[in-house]
């Protein structure tokens, strides 16, 4: 179970992940669209 310190560190921590997510998903899109053209997207 995940214990947080109050509502600022949740608010926080679920920005950092935000912003994480915002600049990785792109990145990740990116690299694997060779992939997902050869298997015609099926994985």
């Amino acid at each position: 179970m995940i214990h947080v310190d109050g509502f600022l560190a949740a608010l926080v921590a679920a920005f950092l992940l935000g912003i994480v997510n915002a600049i990785i998903k792109p990145i990740l899109v990116f690299l694997t669209f060779p992939i997902t053209v050869l298997t015609l997207g099926l994985f």
